[in-house]
């Protein structure tokens, strides 16, 4: 791939990432103003449940009276925005670096040294991002089954013990993360091999 190439491909990725990163503070600032929102909410209002029940490819309707009005709980919801903003944070913060690995990039300097010093940082940001993500995750499904214990009372007494959450832990970030440390060392070597040919010129 010439030098063109490279600099009309890092521009048009510059160019997503940029658009992909302002939607990400728009994100950010909805989450927000939605916690803030969570303060003005009356303490004994109740919120609507959906009658509709899900287990893996079938859908059950159920009557609006089959399931009691719950109370609205400030801080479990504010606990889920809070996760997702962590989440939203740090992927916004993972496209600054990217941007900062296409900059020199978008100037013909694909071994430029701050090319690699970024693609580790982001490799590290997957890694932790990712654990936190998914502790989040681990988190919030949790809290979230003990808004459905009241679905034991859809079946006959005694059939029924208890719900839990079949949670899994997914290990595909640590080999992204493992997959960009690697890179990030073929770029410091290809930016010794530019030095040493820039001092030979």
């Amino acid at each position: 791939m010439n030098k063109e190439k490279i600099i009309s491909s890092a521009n048009r990725m510059y160019s997503i990432v940029n658009v992909l990163e302002k939607i990400l503070l728009v994100g950010i600032a909805l989450i927000l103003i939605g916690i803030v929102a969570l303060f003005f909410v009356p303490k004994d209002s109740y919120m609507s449940q959906s009658t509709t029940l899900t287990l893996g490819n079938i859908a059950l309707e159920l009557n609006e009276r089959s399931l009691p009005n719950q109370q609205i709980q400030v801080w479990r919801i504010a606990v889920g925005l809070l996760a997702a903003a962590l989440i939203v944070a740090v992927t916004y913060y993972g496209f600054r670096i990217v941007k900062s690995i296409l900059s020199p990039m978008k100037e013909g300097r694909p071994f430029d040294e701050k090319v690699s010093t970024s693609i580790r940082k982001l490799g590290t940001l997957v890694f932790w991002g990712g654990l936190v993500s998914q502790v989040a995750e681990y988190v919030t499904e949790t809290m979230l089954v003990q808004k459905y214990v009241n679905l034991t009372d859809l079946f006959k007494e005694g059939i029924v013990n208890k719900i839990t959450v079949n949670y899994t832990f997914s290990l595909t970030f640590m080999f992204i993360a493992f997959i960009l440390y690697l890179l990030s060392y073929v770029f410091e070597y290809g930016q010794e091999l530019q030095r040493e040919s820039d001092e030979t010129l």
